[in-house]
């Protein structure tokens, strides 16, 4: 704990340092939409059991505010794991808040905030039809508000741009449904 809150104050100080010398970012007054690919890895209990995470898919949007403020939202789905005939996955809504940071003409660093929902989907299958009992499948899911800080890097290449993310998903459930996220992808801005 002691470790993730002094990483966090040294990276919102470097992050405050660089926007005193930024430049302007290439996504001011202009609306983007992404797609990436990801990995989540499960920060739960009982670690390397399981990863209701794994790898995922993810599309973005929003807009750069021209005081560089962004407003936007993000859809992840993540394929899972299974063990034997129960398999696990997570999918999520989020609207992001960010701050667009300069790093030069052709790059921007985004500290940002998602708030949304986080669902945990489980199924299980059984078949005793060897002894003449049922067979079939049972789901389960269950959506819980979700926190994400985390930050976001962008590389312009014209009108199509190149992204980076890490982010933390905390939901507030019962249980510890915690996940690193990384992902990497492409998008266009207009």
């Amino acid at each position: 704990m002691k470790r993730a809150l002094s990483l966090g104050i040294v990276s919102s100080v470097l992050c405050l340092s660089a926007a005193a010398h930024a430049e302007e970012a290439f996504t001011l007054e202009k609306p983007q939409v992404g797609i990436g690919l990801g990995y989540g890895l499960w920060a739960g209990e009982d670690i390397g059991d399981y990863n209701p995470y794994g790898i995922g898919f993810a599309v973005h949007g929003g807009y750069t505010l021209p005081m560089g403020v962004f407003i936007g939202g993000n859809f992840d789905y993540f394929l899972g794991d299974s063990e034997g005939d129960s398999s696990w996955n997570v999918y999520q809504f989020m609207v992001e808040g960010g701050y667009d940071i300069g790093l030069g003409p052709t790059a921007v660093i985004r500290p940002q905030l998602g708030l949304g929902y986080t669902t945990y989907h489980a199924e299980s299958c059984y078949d005793f039809s060897a002894i003449g009992g049922p067979e079939g499948c049972e789901d389960a899911s269950s959506s819980d508000p979700s926190v994400a800080p985390g930050v976001r890097f962008l590389m312009d290449f014209g009108s199509i741009y190149g992204h980076a993310s890490a982010r933390y998903n905390h939901p507030f459930s019962d249980g510890n449904g915690d996940g690193f996220l990384l992902g990497v992808g492409a998008g266009m801005t207009f």
